[in-house]
Protein backbone atom coordinates (compact mmCIF):
# COMPACT_ATOMS: atom_id res chain seq x y z
CA UNK A 1 0.00 0.00 0.00
CA UNK A 2 1.48 3.80 -0.99
CA UNK A 3 0.19 6.75 0.55
CA UNK A 4 -0.62 10.49 -0.80
CA UNK A 5 -0.20 12.52 1.91
CA UNK A 6 -1.20 15.72 1.17
CA UNK A 7 -0.88 19.28 3.36
CA UNK A 8 -3.12 21.50 2.47
CA UNK A 9 -3.20 25.43 2.72
CA UNK A 10 -6.42 27.57 2.59
CA UNK A 11 -6.88 29.84 -0.74
CA UNK A 12 -5.47 33.79 0.78
CA UNK A 13 -8.23 35.68 1.76
CA UNK A 14 -10.73 32.59 2.56
CA UNK A 15 -11.76 31.79 6.31
CA UNK A 16 -10.68 29.08 8.04
CA UNK A 17 -14.56 27.99 8.45
CA UNK A 18 -15.16 28.65 4.65
CA UNK A 19 -11.73 26.45 4.15
CA UNK A 20 -13.17 23.72 6.08
CA UNK A 21 -16.71 23.85 4.97
CA UNK A 22 -15.68 23.72 1.48
CA UNK A 23 -13.19 20.99 1.94
CA UNK A 24 -15.59 18.33 3.99
CA UNK A 25 -19.03 19.47 1.97
CA UNK A 26 -17.67 19.57 -1.49
CA UNK A 27 -14.51 18.45 -2.14
CA UNK A 28 -14.83 15.46 0.01
CA UNK A 29 -18.03 14.15 -1.77
CA UNK A 30 -16.80 15.38 -5.47
CA UNK A 31 -13.79 13.05 -4.30
CA UNK A 32 -15.90 10.34 -3.32
CA UNK A 33 -18.52 10.76 -6.16
CA UNK A 34 -16.15 10.04 -9.22
CA UNK A 35 -16.64 6.22 -10.17
CA UNK A 36 -12.66 6.24 -11.41
CA UNK A 37 -11.83 7.74 -8.49
CA UNK A 38 -13.09 5.07 -6.28
CA UNK A 39 -11.92 2.21 -8.51
CA UNK A 40 -8.04 3.47 -7.37
CA UNK A 41 -8.21 4.00 -4.34
CA UNK A 42 -8.59 2.46 -1.25
CA UNK A 43 -8.48 5.09 1.32
CA UNK A 44 -9.34 8.84 1.32
CA UNK A 45 -9.32 11.02 4.78
CA UNK A 46 -9.62 14.60 5.38
CA UNK A 47 -7.40 15.41 9.02
CA UNK A 48 -8.35 19.60 9.49
CA UNK A 49 -6.04 21.02 11.71
CA UNK A 50 -7.29 21.71 15.17
CA UNK A 51 -8.01 25.36 16.35
CA UNK A 52 -5.61 25.11 18.86
CA UNK A 53 -2.43 24.13 17.54
CA UNK A 54 -2.72 27.22 15.27
CA UNK A 55 -1.46 28.96 18.39
CA UNK A 56 1.25 26.60 18.79
CA UNK A 57 5.29 28.39 18.57
CA UNK A 58 6.35 27.59 15.09
CA UNK A 59 4.18 25.45 13.49
CA UNK A 60 3.91 24.78 10.22
CA UNK A 61 1.63 27.13 8.16
CA UNK A 62 -0.79 24.64 6.79
CA UNK A 63 -4.69 24.23 7.59
CA UNK A 64 -5.06 20.10 7.83
CA UNK A 65 -3.68 17.29 5.65
CA UNK A 66 -5.16 14.56 3.46
CA UNK A 67 -4.37 11.14 3.17
CA UNK A 68 -4.97 9.14 0.35
CA UNK A 69 -4.14 5.46 -0.02
CA UNK A 70 -3.75 3.51 -2.85
CA UNK A 71 -2.81 -0.33 -3.65
CA UNK A 72 0.13 0.16 -6.01
CA UNK A 73 2.18 2.72 -7.82
CA UNK A 74 0.10 1.57 -10.86
CA UNK A 75 -3.40 2.14 -9.12
CA UNK A 76 -1.55 5.98 -8.07
CA UNK A 77 -1.05 6.73 -11.90
CA UNK A 78 -4.44 5.20 -12.80
CA UNK A 79 -5.83 7.71 -10.58
CA UNK A 80 -3.87 10.54 -11.92
CA UNK A 81 -4.33 9.49 -15.56
CA UNK A 82 -8.25 9.07 -15.30
CA UNK A 83 -9.50 11.68 -17.30
CA UNK A 84 -12.62 12.15 -14.68
CA UNK A 85 -10.38 12.68 -12.00
CA UNK A 86 -8.83 15.79 -13.40
CA UNK A 87 -11.78 16.95 -15.25
CA UNK A 88 -13.66 17.21 -11.68
CA UNK A 89 -10.79 17.24 -9.24
CA UNK A 90 -8.85 19.81 -10.99
CA UNK A 91 -11.51 22.94 -11.16
CA UNK A 92 -12.10 22.77 -7.56
CA UNK A 93 -8.86 22.62 -5.78
CA UNK A 94 -8.15 26.35 -6.89
CA UNK A 95 -11.73 27.27 -5.45
CA UNK A 96 -10.52 26.34 -1.66
CA UNK A 97 -6.46 26.04 -1.43
CA UNK A 98 -3.72 27.73 -2.15
CA UNK A 99 -2.05 25.14 -4.43
CA UNK A 100 1.36 26.66 -4.52
CA UNK A 101 1.43 26.29 -0.75
CA UNK A 102 0.27 23.03 -1.02
CA UNK A 103 2.41 19.97 -0.73
CA UNK A 104 2.06 16.66 -1.00
CA UNK A 105 4.15 13.38 -0.89
CA UNK A 106 3.97 10.07 -1.26
CA UNK A 107 5.08 7.32 1.24
CA UNK A 108 5.46 3.62 2.03
CA UNK A 109 2.78 1.93 3.96
CA UNK A 110 3.76 2.69 7.86
CA UNK A 111 5.75 1.37 10.23
CA UNK A 112 3.62 1.30 13.19
CA UNK A 113 4.96 0.27 16.47
CA UNK A 114 1.46 1.26 19.02
CA UNK A 115 -1.94 0.17 17.32
CA UNK A 116 -3.66 -2.59 15.96
CA UNK A 117 -1.15 -3.15 13.60
CA UNK A 118 1.54 -3.47 15.80
CA UNK A 119 0.11 -6.23 17.82
CA UNK A 120 0.39 -8.73 14.77
CA UNK A 121 3.74 -8.10 14.49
Amino acid sequence: MIHLIAFVKAKPGMSREDFRRHWADVHGPLVAGIPEERRHTAYYAQHPRLDSDYDRANSPDFDGIAIQSFESMAEFQGFLSAPEVAEQLGPDGPKFMDQEKSIWIMTDSPVVFIGADAAQA
